[in-house]
């Protein structure tokens, strides 16, 4: 294989399925990206950042913004394209989208050096200024992102999930991602997350003001090495057969297939996704799903890869008593529990400790045998605190950003 091509790989939890009762197996997929060669020129970036300068960012949040962002102005190149908005109650161009000229950035250093804090916090409307600055000067060729920090709720303009959800998906579709910062106690981590995912870019928690930059250079130092854009993976089932993608990951689920995409991929990256497959009894010979991915490379050509999870069918006996892969069942119980976990504290933050225990609980209890034992003791600690609402706001949010990365691969 070309040292230069994605890497994919299938693996599944056992080969063998029974022909006398449904089976329920796991199919575990791994994307690897391959390292970019030293001479190869990096892609070409079209950036928006987006900065809350809300009353609650003055002082030292917003300080270590700028000087995140001034970082990020350092780092592009002429052929790279930025635009820079701030918001409070209303939203503020600091500078249309344009290329960073040496003779320019000590300028453009200057106007995010004047930001100053303000009122409100109305998140969406400043978002979308900059998701539709950069869909309306795009780069064919380039990198689309919007960087979206905020230490605050939406507290005007659009503040429903599902909808602030759709509008990142459908700029994902054309070609923006977003990513998203969230700084302290009292940002929406559910409304981040959820506009990050479905908005093709990455969620960040930032739990002190001295961390931003350190995360900007993090996501920064990502979006500089990505190899292959718009990379997704289609799973089709075969007839008779179901799928499941585990660890509530956004996906289409279009008849027998299943399309999850992956958005750009970075140098030496890596992504493991795991479904559940269910096959139908009174069956012979071999079941066959298909795994394709598909991405587009670094001179812009369409790559697809294919790989496949192949079970065969045979005697009950012989399906039950058959070896299984116990990491690939683990890494499994962990996604479902991160899953799990993410929902519950999501019932915790509504006021629902009760219920969000007994669901944390629930599927810890289930999956114990694969759990470590220092991850059982302290996941069953976690149901007990949520039931007794111990955990501080700041404790909440570190556990989701926590299931998060376990449920991305991040």
């Amino acid at each position: 294989m070309n040292t230069n091509t994605v890497r994919l790989e299938v693996g599944q939890d056992c080969p063998l399925v029974s022909d006398e009762t449904v089976s329920k197996r796991l199919i575990e997929i791994t994307v690897t990206a391959p390292d970019a060669p030293v001479a190869a020129g990096r892609l070409p970036l079209n950036l928006a950042l987006v900065i809350d300068r809300s009353g609650s960012m003055a002082g030292a949040k917003l300080e270590y913004v700028k000087q995140a962002a001034c970082h990020v102005l350092d780092c592009l190149l002429e052929r790279d394209q930025v635009s820079i908005f701030a918001f409070d109650h209303e939203v503020t161009r600091v500078t249309e989208c344009t290329t960073v000229a040496p003779n320019q950035r000590a300028g453009l250093k200057a106007r995010i050096q004047a930001l100053r804090e303000g009122g409100n916090t109305n998140l969406f409307d400043g978002w979308l200024f900059g998701v539709n600055e950069v869909a309306t000067h795009p780069m064919p060729h380039g990198i689309q992102r919007c960087l979206l920090l905020t230490d605050g709720q939406a507290n005007q303009g659009e503040t429903r999930l599902p909808e602030l959800e759709r509008h990142a998906r459908e700029l994902r579709m054309r070609g923006v991602s977003t990513s998203t910062f969230g700084v302290g106690s009292d940002f929406n981590q559910f409304l981040l997350e959820g506009m990050a995912t479905n908005g093709g870019g990455h969620y960040y928690f930032i739990e002190h003001p001295t961390v931003i930059p350190t995360l900007f250079k993090q996501e920064l130092g990502e979006l500089l090495a990505i190899v292959a854009r718009r990379a997704a993976l289609k799973i089709t089932a075969p007839a008779g057969t179901s799928l499941a993608l585990l660890g509530d990951i956004p996906h289409d689920a279009l008849g027998r297939e299943v399309i999850v995409p992956l958005g750009d991929l970075f140098s030496g990256s890596q992504r493991m996704l795991v479904l559940e497959a269910l096959t139908p009894t009174g069956k012979s010979g071999a079941v066959n799903f298909t795994v394709e991915l598909t991405y587009l490379g670094q001179s812009e050509e369409g790559v697809s890869v294919t790989a496949d999870a192949l079970f065969t069918y045979a005697s009950e006996k012989a399906a039950k008593s058959a070896p299984r892969n116990r990491p690939l069942r683990k890494r499994a119980a962990e996604l479902r529990v991160a899953t799990a976990e993410t929902r519950a504290l999501r019932m915790a933050d509504e006021g629902n400790h009760s219920e969000a225990a007994t669901t944390l609980l629930k599927m810890v209890d289930h999956y114990a045998d694969l759990l470590e034992p220092e991850r059982l003791t302290e996941l069953r600690a976690r149901a007990a605190k949520l039931e007794r609402s111990e955990f501080s706001v700041m404790e909440h949010k570190a556990l989701h950003s926590e299931a998060y990365k376990r449920r991305y691969s991040r």
